[in-house]
């Protein structure tokens, strides 16, 4: 290596800590730290889609030890987990996802052709009310606000009451896959388009209490993570929790593309006619990826978003950063694999179990 070379690596590690904004230097010395989960907390659960499962592993670490928030923002699936914790069935719904199997897409997907979206969802939402013990927002305890994003105003609204399961359609309306939703007469899509880990929602309503937050994206690439044939690569979970990849699911799992497009065009077969066996090749093309590096339409939509979601989550650490922050390493699982739930959630409580020091009341 010449000196050069040598030289601008040298500068890449040893970057001034000058130059980096304070909150975002205060948010990494908090994650390397144990933190003593104070008395009264409030906490905010990010948006990661199916990678949100891990939102319940540490939801289940808190609950063993008798520790418990005053107060839950919620964006996208995070608004799911805060529903179920403070207004649901949270471990009947964690058993649910960890024994999905990859047969179970087409009965959550509801595959369909709206004019906005690629999914309509509505089955997926129907199960999740069946473990919601609550109908609206105001009735959960303790109190939670739902993040999602007014497509009038291009800003965050903040849903405090009304419908609990409309409101979580309004958060997690993800643009091109979930149609829009209406929610309060507002337009609504994904409340992470604007706020991804509500932390500045907690430090807004309880000033006075410390925040927990809990990102399930920080670990992400900015392309669509590459599929494995290898036991699970990742490091936190390999020295904290059994996340060994089920190949033959994950095989599987590709073959849904194919029974969704197979599904999804019987429903406009007879209004195709000639044309649908040309449409049935297209979604095919469209669907299936040609190799396990090579991202289906979903990630992509997602992958994009998720860039989107990272600068807006950055820029929003300059200038506020919870008292703890959790990121659970989550890179190599993507929008669609909810039957990897063992895994993430594993990963979700040993993020927090080597983070946090609960005290013995």
């Amino acid at each position: 290596m010449s000196s050069k070379s040598k030289a601008t690596k040298e500068t890449a590690i040893t970057m001034p800590e000058a130059l980096i904004p304070e909150a975002m230097i205060a948010t990494e010395k908090k994650k390397s730290k144990k933190w003593t989960v104070p008395k009264e907390y409030t906490l905010a659960l990010g948006s990661g889609s199916a990678r949100g499962i891990a939102h319940g592993g540490v939801l289940r670490f808190l609950k063993e030890h008798n520790s418990a928030p005053q107060f839950i923002a919620g964006t996208s699936m995070g608004a799911i987990f805060a529903a179920l914790y403070a207004g649901g069935d949270l471990d009947g719904f964690m058993n649910w996802a960890t024994s999905f199997d990859y047969k179970n897409y087409l009965d959550v997907l509801d595959p369909a052709f709206p004019r906005n979206s690629l999914l309509y969802g509505e089955k997926g939402f129907e199960l999740l009310d069946t473990f919601l013990h609550v109908k609206r927002v105001e009735d959960c305890y303790p109190p939670i606000v739902i993040v999602s994003t007014d497509i009038g105003t291009g800003k965050e609204y903040l849903i405090k009451k009304g419908n609990l399961i409309d409101a979580i359609k309004a958060s997690t309306a993800i643009p091109g896959i979930f149609p829009v939703r209406t929610f309060d007469g507002r337009q609504m899509q994904d409340g992470a388009l604007v706020n991804p880990v509500p932390i500045s929602i907690c430090k807004e309503l309880y000033p006075d209490l410390p925040v927990l937050a809990v990102d399930v994206t920080e670990h992400l690439l900015a392309n669509t993570p590459k599929k494995t044939n290898e036991a699970d690569e990742n490091i936190t979970a390999k020295n904290t929790a059994d996340t060994t990849t089920d190949n033959t699911a994950d095989e599987k799992n590709e073959n849904i593309f194919a029974e969704y497009g197979k599904k999804a065009l019987n429903t406009i077969a007879p209004i195709l006619g000639p044309k649908a066996a040309l449409i049935s090749h297209g979604m095919k093309q469209m669907l299936a990826p040609k190799d396990e590096n090579q991202a289906n339409i979903f990630d992509n939509i997602i992958g994009a978003l998720m860039i989107a979601q990272d600068n807006i989550k950055k820029l929003q650490l300059e200038n506020m950063s919870a008292d703890k922050m959790l990121s659970p390493n989550l890179e190599q699982y993507t929008f669609l694999d909810i039957h990897h739930s063992p895994e993430m959630e594993k990963i979700g409580y040993a993020e927090a179990k080597k983070h946090l020091h609960v005290e013995e009341s």
